[in-house]
């Protein structure tokens, strides 16, 4: 059976806020997009491992960690709200002269130290079953997001769903829900550069465990990244 073609993009910018240059940042000695690089070419997938950058000191780095930089990001796509289907359209119209024919494009996140190759294989391996418009890790909720709340500026309660407040219902009688773990995305070329709607019945999950991923958004994301890396490397040590 001829081996279908795939691309990896790694949408990484420069401008990170809320942790300065994030995607360069070391973790355990190592600059963080250098796992997600390296997680790519272990899997075995990729045609090409491809990092969409508007920064130079990151090109430097994607490269020597073994993946290519064949254009810089423009500006207008590099801030800070730009959404992130505009950056994977401009990345495969960018691209798509070279491989007109690849079957499914990966958006894979610089900052995913925990993600595993198998999770790149075995999610692919799902994407190829049925037409989905978008297959991406998700985790589950660990507490059912109907009985949260918001504080109000005098740090009083406001209930999400008011509705739920004074039901006799256990957290275990709410429907499961899931949320985006910020690991990956897979999709057709066509569907990036359509930029058509992730969140829709079109897509799907593929379920990761809670070791695989931590979304790093905050100084307290990074460490409770580092605190799970940890963990999981003493695991993998004494499985040997």
């Amino acid at each position: 059976m001829k081996k279908k073609r795939c691309i990896a993009i790694i949408p990484a910018r420069g401008g990170s806020k809320r942790i300065k240059k994030k995607n360069i940042k070391h973790f355990f000695n190592l600059p963080m997009i250098s796992y997600a690089i390296n997680n790519a070419i272990n899997s075995k997938l990729f045609e090409e491992i491809i990092v969409s950058t508007d920064d130079l000191e990151i090109k430097k780095i994607a490269k020597k960690f073994g993946a290519s930089v064949p254009f810089l990001r423009p500006k207008k796509i590099s801030g800070n709200f730009t959404p992130m289907l505009d950056v994977m359209s401009h990345a495969v119209k960018m691209i798509t002269p070279q491989y007109k024919d690849v079957f499914a494009i990966c958006c894979l996140f610089p900052a995913t130290p925990l993600l595993e190759p198998k999770d790149l294989r075995n999610s692919f391996k799902f994407f190829c079953k049925k037409k989905w418009d978008y297959i991406f890790g998700g985790l589950k909720y660990s507490h059912p997001p109907k009985r949260g709340f918001t504080l109000n500026r005098k740090k009083g309660l406001k209930m999400a769903s008011p509705e739920n407040v004074n039901k006799n219902e256990r957290t275990q009688d709410f429907i499961t829900t899931y949320h985006d773990s910020g690991q990956f995305y897979w999709a057709k070329p066509y569907t990036w550069l359509k930029k058509k709607e992730i969140f829709s019945k079109k897509s799907t999950i593929y379920l990761l465990s809670e070791s695989s991923a931590v979304d790093i958004d905050t100084i307290d994301d990074w460490k409770y990244a580092e605190y799970k890396y940890a963990i999981k490397k003493k695991l993998n040590k004494h499985s040997k």
